[in-house]
């Protein structure tokens, strides 16, 4: 009896899955693909064009991003500096590269883990005699490292005294740029 069900089995399976099977210790009496290949369901394929991470080409609205809040300037003699909260705003961690506010760049060279907020000086220099209305952050990703680009319009604080700007607020500006694609 148990003869009859082996060849049976085998025509439909094949001896030797039969044989590994049992050698093995998996149930001979399952064929169903599952059985068979003992390896892990595969992770869907991504789509053409999207990254493992969901960044889409062309498509700002997949692309990471970071904020800027609690900007504290302050002024001592002829000197400005100015700290801000910058927060990653993506799933994933980056690489702050450097921020330019007022024409001056500053490298900042920090990762951010996912959601991760923290403080930064953002500017130590002369005080400011006139308004520049736009700043930039670059930061790229981690693992696939792509670059990006935050704009920011910058807001003022005018000081009749002295004839100097104190920047006050930064808010990002849409869209988000790709850069060094």
């Amino acid at each position: 009896m148990v003869y009859r069900f082996v060849l049976r089995y085998s025509e439909s399976m094949g001896f030797y899955d039969f044989m590994r099977r049992m050698v093995e210790g998996q149930p001979v009496f399952q064929d169903d693909d599952s059985s068979i290949n003992n390896e892990a369901p595969h992770e869907p394929q991504p789509q053409p064009g999207v990254a493992k991470n969901g960044i889409l080409k062309g498509r700002q609205e997949t692309f990471p991003f970071v904020e800027v809040a609690h900007l504290k300037p302050h002024v001592d003699g002829q000197r400005l500096t100015v700290y801000g909260h910058i927060k990653n705003e993506w799933h994933d961690e980056i690489l702050l590269d450097k921020i330019i506010i007022f024409g001056v760049k500053r490298e900042l060279d920090t990762f951010l883990r996912a959601h991760e907020e923290r403080d930064f000086l953002l500017y130590d220099g002369p005080l400011i005699r006139h308004e520049e209305h736009e700043a930039h952050i670059d930061y790229k990703t981690r693992n696939e490292g792509d670059y990006f680009r935050s704009v920011f319009r910058v807001k003022y604080a005018y000081n009749a005294n002295n004839q100097t700007y104190t920047v006050s607020e930064m808010h990002l500006h849409r869209p988000v740029l790709d850069i060094y694609e």
